[in-house]
């Protein structure tokens, strides 16, 4: 069976989600992208977070908010979860977006993204119910997806500071799997 090492991807994953705040991780399924900023947000930053998993079918209300029906004839105005991740969080401050499979959303999403992606200094969204809100000083999110940073568009891509390709699974996750099946995964690795 061919030994796994600690992957330089790894290394460089956890380094970007210490220090940057909007990462694109890349790579093939079931190689820990996700996971890890999980992680990181719980465990090292103790935050919540909100996390997405981003389909054809998603409609910028639900990343942005919408008017719902209250009581009587009324209507209220929800956060969706970007905003929610910009300023209901973490007591307001903000915490980790996690857009999972990024590379799914429509270019409706997209567009939206754009501003919720933005420079933190610069970002602003006026909301449909007349409201500015600008992400709060822990904000910081996160992309995923199983294909290549080129398959977004130019200007969703530029709105990541760091890029980091996730090719192997660490280590540790290696170590958990029952040996019959830690053989089958080591064999499907690039050698």
């Amino acid at each position: 069976m061919p030994t796994v090492h600690d992957a330089p991807c790894h290394t460089r994953y956890r380094i970007a989600l210490k220090n940057s705040s909007r990462i694109l991780a890349f790579g093939p399924p079931g190689v820990g992208k996700t996971h890890a900023a999980i992680e990181e947000a719980r465990e090292v930053r103790s935050q919540e977070y909100i996390k997405i998993t981003c389909t054809d079918g998603d409609m910028s209300a639900e990343y942005r908010g919408m008017w719902i029906p209250a009581t009587g004839c009324a209507f209220e105005f929800i956060l969706g979860v970007a905003t929610k991740a910009w300023t209901e969080i973490n007591g307001g401050e903000g915490g980790l977006l996690l857009l999972d499979e990024i590379d799914h959303a429509p270019l409706e999403v997209h567009s939206l993204l754009h501003a919720v992606l933005d420079d933190p200094g610069l970002a602003s969204l006026t909301l449909p119910n007349g409201r500015m809100i600008r992400p709060g000083s822990q904000f910081w999110a996160v992309g995923t997806m199983n294909g290549l940073p080129q398959d977004l568009t130019p200007a969703l891509m530029d709105r990541f500071e760091c890029m980091v390709h996730i090719d192997t699974p660490p280590v540790a996750a290696m170590e958990r799997l029952p040996e019959d099946l830690r053989q089958q995964a080591a064999f499907l690795l690039p050698h």
